[in-house]
């Protein structure tokens, strides 16, 4: 899970996307028998978060944004993991 979220902080550095913190949970889902990370961005200084449901595809992360195909409907995953800002 720590190697999703650091792919996705990478990805959305690169970007130059502006961003306060990152938080991921598995949500038991797979996608193409792969397990799906759910990761929570808060992208402004008021809650505006949005969800990347994730993959990694041999090494290579892969998220619903690109794919759709990647299940990423409401879950309840996660309500009481710690925040950390990045």
């Amino acid at each position: 899970m720590q190697t999703v979220r650091r792919a996705l902080l990478a990805r959305l550095k690169k970007e130059e996307v502006n961003f306060r913190w990152v938080v991921c949970v598995r949500n038991g889902r797979t996608f193409r028998h792969l397990p799906v990370i759910r990761c929570n961005v808060n992208f402004a200084v008021e809650p505006h978060v949005e969800v990347y449901c994730t993959v990694l595809d041999r090494g290579h992360l892969v998220t619903n944004h690109e794919n759709s195909a990647i299940p990423c409907g409401h879950d309840n995953a996660g309500g009481s993991v710690p925040v950390e800002s990045s």
